[in-house]
């Protein structure tokens, strides 16, 4: 078996989300006078440029009977034969995610009344498959969902 590598499209919302902060944070650490305030500005744009660079840097693997990717909140590694199921979801259903403490956007754990504890890693809302394991509940955005699905079922049954 193959590793594969799963790079999602980013969209231009997640990325003005961050990048809009950014600039605005800049322009406040050029044109101020005030020690605090560049400094919490250069501190702003430190943590927005991270940020970023985790979000242009998302992918998601397949290894063997694994699937691994990395977040700005840790990496994740679900083995395959652990996925109880593994479905397409359209964002207006997982709107009431609620995000933990130190949650962003883009990524950490979020609560759902229906899914409870999700961990999620996404760069879009149009590409989401939430996959359920025993331990716990994941919420992804691959590209060409529908074929990574299709990836993941032929793995877990190798």
């Amino acid at each position: 078996m193959n590793d594969e590598v799963n790079k999602p499209e980013i969209a231009p919302w997640l990325i003005a989300i961050y990048a809009g902060p950014l600039l605005l944070t800049l322009l406040i650490f050029f044109f101020n006078d005030f020690l605090i305030a560049n400094l919490l500005a250069l501190l702003i744009a430190i943590v927005m440029v991270v940020h970023l660079i985790f979000i242009f840097k998302t992918r998601y693997h397949l290894i063997g009977n694994l699937l691994y990717f990395r977040s700005l909140y840790g990496s994740k590694t679900i083995n395959l034969k652990e996925v109880k199921r593994i479905d397409r979801v359209k964002y207006k259903e997982m709107v009431p995610l609620i995000r933990y403490f130190g949650s962003s956007m883009y990524a950490g754990y979020h609560w759902h009344p229906e899914h409870k504890k999700v961990f999620m890693c996404i760069v879009n809302t149009k590409d989401l498959i939430l996959i359920d394991t025993k331990e716990r509940q994941y919420l992804i955005s691959p590209s060409n969902p529908e074929e990574f699905i299709k990836k993941i079922n032929k793995r877990k049954k190798n």
